[in-house]
């Protein structure tokens, strides 16, 4: 059984036996079928050059047929058949031998032209196939749509073996069905197209299916338009751009986007945003979600649920986690795998594989992936292909914000979490030790436990955590080292009244070496610094600043407090960058759960310290922070840090410990790398911008506000 349809299909499993075992190659078949001389086969005539379109679920491909009549005798004998389509050469299709039988049951309802094709019914049933289109018109036979391509196109296809009879005379068939979906993609169930003198056809059900309309060329919902990807694949979708379409998950080769048929009246169904109450809609508009049920009343737009309680819910009321509607697909898998990466020329594949990039023709024989490009005269910056949206694998991973109760909930890390069943911690979750206790951690093993000597049932209470993303996800937790006395001290006090920088992060904390107080966030926290230890800061070895054994203690501070465990990210941050922690997110997604830090400038290529982390926006995930916490004494003793600034030693001390690099060069600009421009919308960070009015600047113009107007000035009086 062969499935050929489009690019990257189905081979043919012609090796593979039925029942008894029989093989489904057409002249093993015929000569069995030859043993029942009892038989007289009448084949009637025939259409040359035309398919036979049939209303039913029932189908079945057979490869190595070496005639016509071949296939109407097989036909003949299994009594699901109605009627046959013999492909004389079926070699150009994928995998398939030379000579196809199709045989199909069901209604008739049109035969449409398909050159190298020859199809009859099943002689015995050919009165009753056709009684119906003979009472409904007077016109001398049924209308022949004119459906001029060559053959490439048939129907995926699930072997299930035939109902035995009792006694048989041959072994039957085997016998090939349509899944459900499968078979609707064929033929749909409401909505009409042009009709025939038979009967009309129905167009393509895009909630039943997935959308395949190369038969009907129209359909069913409002506002679609059926668009044509080469002859052998057509689809319903809102609209289509010629070249690779990233959603395929057949294959990457291009779509010519040519429309069949007219597009249906009406307006595109509206689906719910992601996170979104999905009950009335029971579809959701983001990729790779699906609409599942909290109850009969409310429902979510989420990759994925779980059975109980939800942390981005806004209760702690149980979910059911039943499905409504199709997923919406996500990007497909070759993404990751065709399309061009980093620097790559992607004039051929006209897609990018990073999250968010275009790819953009700087002449018409290469081309560069980008998140923009502005033209100049050596640059056409002409766009070719789409924006790469996030990875199926990211969209799977991705998570909401919790919801509110989920701070107050919650329980910390070796909590007893037996009533709450909920956890702070990203990645734990609550496992039940006994009746009377259950704490949270990463994981649990029945039985023993060496750690605490102790049984443990290991019952999990509760979902595993997401941390405390309570304003968006991933989830960071930022931090700055300032000087209150300094011009560090007003330039904090302005971010925090504007909710800027740190205070835009889901967790945020500052220290420093004196007493201070910033004020009150918009969050309704007052934010008092961490002290540290006052400890006097030299030249490192580059001429910057040598503070390295300063940072260090922050660090210390940072591990002794443990709030980073309950964040994705931890980010370091120095109080005269400009930080917009939604933009950091987007760069950050692909990368969390993985344990990994952030190089963000290349200034010198060619040097051995290049690429390199620059202090002013230092970026690590959970897991690097964990690797940290347990090894940082290594870096202590074992690295010659003393004359080093402390990036350069976070870099050094994360490389010795085996944490892996992430080159971004968008996370940060910098005036002491490449540049600080404010206006780029792709950039996370910019510094240095030590003035309070400049960094307010610099906020407004990364935010697209305007620039305040220049000051009036008083014309000079006159002479």
């Amino acid at each position: 059984f062969v499935n050929p349809r489009g690019s990257g299909a189905v081979g043919a499993a012609t090796g593979a036996t039925g029942p008894v075992g029989w093989s489904v190659r057409g002249e093993d078949v015929l000569q069995k079928q030859l043993l029942r001389t009892d038989v007289d086969y009448s084949c009637g005539a025939a259409d040359a050059d035309v398919d036979y379109i049939f209303r039913g679920e029932w189908l079945v491909f057979i490869a190595r047929v070496d005639a016509a009549e071949t296939c109407c005798k097989i036909c003949f004998n299994q009594e699901e058949c109605h009627g046959w389509t013999w492909v004389k050469d079926a070699s150009h299709l994928d995998g398939a031998d030379a000579g196809q039988c199709w045989l199909k049951g069901g209604e008739l309802i049109q035969k449409r032209h398909k050159r190298g094709l020859l199809s009859g019914l099943r002689h015995v049933s050919a009165d009753a196939l056709t009684h119906k289109a003979n009472t409904q018109t007077d016109e001398e036979e049924m209308m022949v749509v004119d459906d001029s391509q060559e053959l490439t196109e048939t129907t995926n296809v699930v072997t299930t073996p035939a109902p035995p009879t009792s006694p048989p005379t041959v072994p039957p068939l085997p016998v090939a069905t349509f899944a459900a979906t499968t078979a609707k993609k064929r033929l749909a169930t409401t909505h009409t197209a042009t009709t025939t003198n038979l009967e009309a056809v129905e167009c393509t059900d895009l909630d039943n299916n997935t959308g395949g309309c190369l038969q009907s060329k129209c359909c069913k919902d409002p506002g679609l338009q059926c668009y044509e990807k080469d002859q052998g694949w057509a689809q319903c979708m809102e609209s289509c751009a010629p070249g690779p379409n990233l959603m395929d998950q057949g294959s990457n080769s291009p779509w010519a986007c040519e429309a069949l048929g007219n597009r249906t009246p009406g307006e595109v169904k509206k689906c719910s945003d992601d996170w979104g109450n999905c009950a009335s809609t029971k579809c959701c508009a983001g990729l790779g979600m699906q609409c599942y049920a909290k109850n009969d009343t409310y429902a979510r737009c989420k990759p994925s649920c779980s059975l109980g309680i939800d942390m981005g819910d806004e209760d702690s009321r149980p979910w059911s986690c039943v499905a409504h509607g199709a997923r919406t697909p996500a990007p497909a898998a070759w993404v990751q795998e065709k399309c061009a990466k980093g620097v790559d020329d992607c004039s051929q594949a006209k897609c990018c594989a990073e999250t968010g990039m275009q790819c953009f023709l700087q002449n018409p024989f290469y081309g560069q992936c980008k998140p923009s490009c502005t033209a100049t005269q050596w640059d056409m910056c002409t766009p070719s292909g789409p924006v790469t949206p996030m990875s199926a694998a990211t969209i799977a991973n991705s998570k909401s914000t919790v919801g509110p109760w989920v701070v107050d909930q919650c329980s910390n890390r070796w909590d007893n979490c037996q009533h709450s069943t909920c956890c702070h911690e990203v990645g734990t979750q609550c496992f039940e030790k006994d009746g009377t206790y259950a704490t949270c951690k990463e994981s649990c093993i029945t039985g023993l436990d060496p750690k605490d000597n102790s049984t443990w049932s290991c019952r999990a209470l509760g979902p595993r955590s997401w941390g405390l993303a309570t304003k968006g996800s991933p989830s960071l937790f930022c931090f700055s080292l300032y000087m209150p006395s300094r011009y560090e001290g007003p330039l904090m006090k302005s971010q925090i009244q504007r909710n800027a920088g740190i205070f835009a992060c889901d967790g945020y904390d500052v220290f420093a070496a004196e007493n201070d107080t910033l004020g009150t966030t918009k969050d309704g926290i007052t934010v008092k610094a961490n002290l540290i230890p006052e400890i006097s800061v030299g030249i490192s070895q580059d001429g910057t600043a040598g503070n390295s054994k300063l940072f260090m203690a922050v660090w210390d501070k940072i591990i002794a407090m443990g709030r980073f465990r309950n964040y994705d990210w931890t980010i370091k941050v120095d109080p005269d960058a400009v930080l917009l922690p939604w933009r950091l997110r987007s760069h950050m997604a692909p990368h969390t759960g993985e344990k990994v830090y952030v190089v963000n400038c290349n200034k010198f290529p060619q040097s051995p310290n290049f690429p390199m982390m620059y202090g002013a926006l230092e970026v690590f995930s959970k897991n690097a922070m964990e690797a940290y916490a347990e090894g940082s004494w290594k870096c202590g003793t074992q690295l010659p840090w003393k004359l080093w600034g402390e990036d350069y030693y976070m870099t050094h001390c994360m490389d010795f410990l085996s944490v892996g690099r992430i080159g971004d060069f968008s996370v940060l600009g910098d005036n002491m790398c490449v540049g600080a421009h404010c206006g780029d919308t792709n950039t996370a960070s910019f510094h240095p911008f030590k003035n309070e009015n400049d960094w307010i600047m610099c906020w407004d113009v990364a935010n697209g506000l305007p620039p305040p107007a220049p000051p009036a000035t008083t014309p000079p009086p006159a002479r």
